[in-house]
């Protein structure tokens, strides 16, 4: 009633009471804690009852009207999961379950994302039967990553009722949402639609359960509408559109990600195998048993075909080189359908050829480079030395001057050898410097040892020391001895950059790679705060000493003792020359133990649990460097040089000017009864024998599936 003011108090659980929340006047209720109506903000001054502050006011309800106290109960029933009192709230007051709230953290949350919160199945059906909008969407910063920063989102979910269900591996009601209205193409403020959503949950078991029942409602939804056309209930305009916007696996977020990009660049195996799983794709040629064959459009798959970094070719290989370490069984992924057959493909028709033509080249560059270090113009030179007393005659080697260097037709043949691996050194910079600028940052990383990172890294070491030699070269510079040492180290070492062409010395080189950038790296951040210490010490010891001690001489050289102290290659036989030998002798004893015992024992347990994991997955690890390798080469070489994998086809129903890749899939065969074969002689059909349980024409059918899986070679 008007103009009077009552206490509204509502019991919630059990014996608790809460206080309804007083109505606010017009200009408090302008504010960011307001409820609203289906999701957009109602004018308080046509309808005060649609409109309630959120915050907590002095206990009393001014306009019963508002419902404001109903519209907050309901809110911690839900919260609390309190289905009598809610759906008695509901009973009285129908318009409570299509409200929703404006707060910031909470925007757009309603009654309807608190029932899925819940998993109270009777509580979804009570409020969208009560007029509850099954495409509810919540923007607040506890749950939107678009809006709310990092450290702020609680639980991203997509922001729908029907990813939140989805996410929450809810398949009764993900199905009843859909058959109320909910929209399966529905994208969140990231674009992600609930495909997306389930790409990147941590728990691929529901994840692909949940994606099954969402395809599979998808594939519903397209015979209803195939229907509805036939009846002319849907012109073919409308059929084309709602199709277009029900093919998820197509639809892509902000990132230009489709879900099963996603899923590739997240590591979620499972899922990127759901996703690709040949048997739902509806390019199938023919199927005979449990073998098909189908064609795979490779427009967004091949990295020649699609040239931006967003292929799904590249994010497989590159997002798995990434996670390799805390992911290994994401290499897996070179192995799903089609990524297996294309990277084939593509190594058999063209990569492995020009591969083994750029590993013959580099291995002439380098041994002509170590050539023309090798015999680098020096000379003899006798000069007499003075020590003060006596004259000394010494023979002594200096370099000659650089236009001195090339007089004779063998310097002569050796400036052409120059020449050559300064020209190599040229294009191999050039082609580091243009992969930086254009390929995805994960391709460069220097940590990953499956990727190309670390020889890249490697690569540009070896191109700058032989730049920096040429200058030390025509200027002659005395320490070029030193440069060119450094750069015959790398470009040996860059040697095994090419092993990973073979299966067998491939994993090593990641090996290598794994035990320097992990363990020894670790290892050496201890042992250095160790080794400072001792040295420090070792130094104060014997710095008062009255003997000459070379080992101790000055901070350089006891470090350097120490050091080889703990690899076992150096001995310390002066400690009775210490000042206080007591001290020297306990000095010495507690490095050893720290160092050699403890630290070098570490490290070597350390790398052999490296070996242990990595030759575990060898074979994967390898598939994965012969992918990078792929798209190295195809990057590298120019297209006239490059043989395009699949085929143009002239089908119905299949686009001509699209390249396919024609992929045959052998399934399991089903065991319905025993099937005996004798060898057919040459040029005749095979000849089948059956047990007796089964069926002749069951018998001949296996049979004859078994043939042709002899017959067909890329399987």
């Amino acid at each position: 009633m008007e103009g009077e003011t009552t206490d509204a108090v509502i019991e919630v659980g059990d014996g608790q009471t809460n206080n309804a929340f007083e109505a606010d006047d017009t200009n408090k209720r302008e504010g960011s804690g307001v409820l609203k109506r289906n999701g957009s903000r109602v004018n308080s001054q046509k309808a005060p009852s649609d409109e309630v502050e959120m915050q907590p006011q002095s206990g009393v309800q001014k306009d019963d009207t508002d419902h404001a106290g109903y519209h907050q109960a309901l809110h911690m029933a839900l919260l609390r999961d309190n289905e009598k009192l809610a759906l008695e709230i509901l009973d009285q007051h129908v318009d409570c379950a299509n409200m929703v709230c404006c707060d910031t953290n909470h925007d757009g949350e309603s009654p309807l994302h608190l029932a899925i919160f819940n998993g109270n199945f009777r509580l979804v059906r009570e409020l969208v039967g009560r007029g509850a909008d099954p495409n509810a969407r919540c923007t607040g910063t506890n749950f939107s990553q678009a809006h709310g920063r990092e450290g702020d989102v609680l639980f991203y979910y997509g922001e729908y009722a029907l990813s939140l269900a989805a996410r929450l591996g809810m398949e009764h009601i993900v199905r009843y949402l859909v058959e109320n209205g909910a929209d399966l193409d529905n994208q969140d403020s990231k674009g992600n639609t609930v495909l997306h959503v389930l790409a990147t949950m941590a728990h691929p078991d529901a994840a692909c359960s949940m994606a099954r029942l969402v395809l599979k409602l998808v594939e519903e939804q397209l015979e209803t509408l195939k229907a509805q056309y036939d009846n002319q209930q849907l012109s073919q305009e409308e059929l084309i559109q709602i199709r277009k916007n029900l093919d998820l696996e197509k639809i892509t977020n902000n990132a230009g990600f489709t879900p099963v990009k996603l899923a590739a660049d997240s590591g979620n195996l499972e899922m990127f195998q759901v996703l690709l799983d040949p048997s739902r794709k509806h390019h199938v040629l023919w199927k005979y048993g449990p073998v098909s064959e189908c064609l795979y459009d490779l427009t967004d798959i091949d990295s020649l075909q699609h040239r931006a970094c967003s292929n799904l070719l590249e994010i497989v290989v590159y997002s798995n080189v990434r996670q390799l370490y805390t992911n290994i069984k994401a290499a897996r992924m070179v192995q799903a359908t089609p990524i297996k057959q294309l990277l084939n493909k593509k190594w058999t028709s063209f990569v492995r050829g020009w591969f083994l033509a750029f590993a013959l080249a580099y291995l002439v560059h380098i041994i002509v480079f170590t050539i023309c270090c090798w015999y680098r113009p020096l000379r003899t030179v006798v000069k007499v030395v003075s020590d003060g007393t006596d004259n000394v005659t010494v023979t002594v080697v200096e370099k000659v001057p650089v236009f001195e260097s090339y007089d004779t037709p063998w310097h002569q043949a050796r400036l052409g050898g120059e020449m050559f691996t300064l020209l190599v050194v040229l294009v191999i910079l050039w082609c580091e410097i243009s992969d930086m600028i254009h390929v995805r940052p994960e391709a460069c990383g220097i940590l990953n040892g499956v990727g190309n990172g670390p020889f890249r890294f490697l690569s540009l070491l070896y191109s700058c020391a032989v730049l920096i030699l040429l200058v030390f070269r025509l200027t002659d510079h005395p320490r070029e001895d030193v440069v060119m040492s450094l750069a015959l180290v790398f470009g040996w070492m860059l040697l095994l950059y090419f092993s990973r062409g073979s299966e067998a010395l491939g994993p090593f080189t990641v090996i290598i790679q794994q035990i320097l950038a992990g363990d020894i790296v670790r290892f050496f951040a201890v042992y250095l705060i160790c080794l400072l210490g001792y040295t420090a010490a070792f130094y104060i010891t014997f710095e008062q000493a009255e003997e000459y001690l070379e080992q101790f001489r000055d901070f350089e050289h006891t470090m350097l003792t120490l050091f080889k102290l703990t690899l076992g290659v150096e001995d310390v036989t002066v400690l009775d020359k210490a000042p206080n030998p007591a001290m020297a002798v306990a000095l010495f004893v507690s490095f050893l133990i720290f160092s050699f015992l403890l630290m070098t024992n570490l490290l070597i347990g350390m790398m052999g649990e490296t070996l242990s994991r990595v030759s575990e997955e060898k074979r994967d690890l390898w598939k994965l460097q012969r992918a990078c390798l792929i798209l190295l080469f195809e990057r590298r070489l120019p297209s006239c040089l490059r043989r395009p994998a699949g085929e143009y086809v002239d089908v119905p129903g299949f686009d001509p000017n699209t390249r396919y890749l024609r992929v045959k899939i052998l399934g399991e065969l089903e065991a319905r009864s025993e099937v005996k074969f004798k060898r057919a002689p040459a040029r005749q059909r095979p000849s089948f024998a059956r047990s007796a349980a089964g069926s002749t024409k069951s018998a001949k059918m296996r049979a004859m599936v078994d043939y042709w899986r002899k017959q067909t070679t890329s399987l």
